[in-house]
């Protein structure tokens, strides 16, 4: 589904992420998932949660430290003094539900209106996201669950800093685009339901092909496929 489909989703953090209140101008990428435990297994406690989860976010962001511990969740960050605010969070939660959110590169971008504008590198974020996606089974299904559901979500518009009016290509190819780069409003898809036992990155296409269509860009198979996802119907 969409952005404008997702806003019911289960997820609870796609599109409202807890971090992205704060006013600091930065434009942030967001990756939650939610896992499914199987039925009639042992109730997951908060002290599974918090035992398996520090050590995953120690594991993928050895920069990290913890910044909160509570019997049902558990942060960890990656400060940025630059700007006085986090460049990475991390969050675990009982459910078990997990969200990764990290703080983009930009580039300055032209856009009619608009004294500045910024893009942002799809090869970037599409590397960023993939890892979180093939890292996230590690901890959920260590947890227990086989099978879940990932969300994926791109802030535009932060408070205090310039918007976020088209997307940048480094070597690749970019698709058709059908009208001229402007401000859109916060992007978020999902959920989309994922096995940790058959797990690839064909999760992320029809989610990269729906934020292509969100810059209004049209046609995307040859920029997905040079991305390394698997195409798929959803991507015409």
């Amino acid at each position: 589904m969409d952005s404008s489909e997702s806003q019911a989703s289960s997820l609870t953090v796609v599109g409202r992420p807890w971090l992205m209140s704060v006013p600091n101008g930065r434009h942030y990428a967001i990756l939650e998932a939610v896992g499914d435990a199987p039925a009639g297994g042992a109730p997951l406690t908060d002290g599974d949660l918090g035992r398996r989860a520090d050590r995953w976010f120690a594991a993928l962001r050895p920069d990290a430290t913890p910044v909160c511990s509570c019997p049902d969740i558990v942060r960890w960050h990656v400060p940025d003094d630059n700007y006085g605010c986090d460049h990475w969070q991390g969050e675990a939660t009982l459910g078990p539900r997990v969200a990764l959110i990290t703080a983009l590169a930009v580039a300055d971008a032209v856009a009619d209106g608009f004294q500045r504008a910024v893009a942002v590198s799809l090869p970037g974020l599409v590397e960023w996201w993939s890892s979180g996606v093939l890292a996230v089974p590690r901890l959920l299904g260590g947890l227990g669950c086989e099978q879940g559901r990932d969300g994926f979500a791109l802030q535009t518009c932060p408070s205090g800093g310039p918007p976020v009016v088209d997307l940048s290509f480094a070597e690749l190819i970019p698709p058709r685009r059908a009208a001229p780069a402007t401000s859109v409003p916060p992007w978020h898809y999902g959920p989309v339901p994922i096995r940790f036992d058959n797990l690839s990155l064909g999760v992320l296409t029809d989610a990269v092909a729906s934020l292509l269509r969100h810059f209004s860009y049209r046609h995307p198979q040859q920029c997905l496929g040079e991305l390394g996802l698997p195409l798929a119907g959803d991507a015409e």
